[in-house]
């Protein structure tokens, strides 16, 4: 039926929400934590936190992003990073503080990478214990299809979560 074949409607300028699977945790737009505003701009679109993306154009001499991620209490802490998966994106790595950070599940890196369709996904990254303070979290560009001639990396939230 023609109604069936109608895109859904996105709500305008939604924020993420500490419930349910996100209880404990504090969220941070990706724009106002980066360390700097070297190579980004921000992008308008319902699909992001806010209605805006912090797209990262990294060169070939500069493949890391930092953000300053304040932790108000010690311990045992979770980071998950939502970033867009577009045609334009490779695969990312992760560093706390200088140290490499895996994946959940133990991989290295996440791939971004989706050739014919734009989405926002949440990475959650291994629990690490974290002392109150302020710590640094880097993304850094480990590779990017052939295709892809000038990468980018779209940082929508980071959120850190108290396990």
């Amino acid at each position: 039926m023609p109604d069936d074949l109608l895109l859904p409607l996105l709500p305008e300028n939604w924020q993420p929400a500490a419930r349910m699977g996100a209880a404990n945790a504090v969220f941070f737009a990706a724009e106002d934590i980066a360390t700097d505003a070297k190579a980004t701009h921000l992008a308008d679109g319902h699909l992001w936190a806010g209605g805006k993306l912090l797209i990262w154009t990294p060169a070939k001499n500069r493949r890391q992003k930092s953000f300053k991620i304040p932790v108000s209490l010690a311990g045992r802490q979770q980071i998950h990073v939502a970033l867009a998966m577009t045609a334009r994106s490779g695969k990312i790595a992760f560093r706390i503080d200088g140290r490499p950070l895996l994946l959940e599940d133990g991989a290295e890196n996440v791939d971004l990478y989706r050739p014919y369709r734009t989405l926002l996904r949440s990475i959650a990254l291994m629990p690490v214990e974290l002392q109150a303070g302020d710590h640094t979290l880097t993304l850094e560009v480990k590779s990017t299809p052939d295709e892809v001639i000038n990468p980018e990396v779209g940082i929508d939230f980071i959120w850190v979560q108290r396990k």
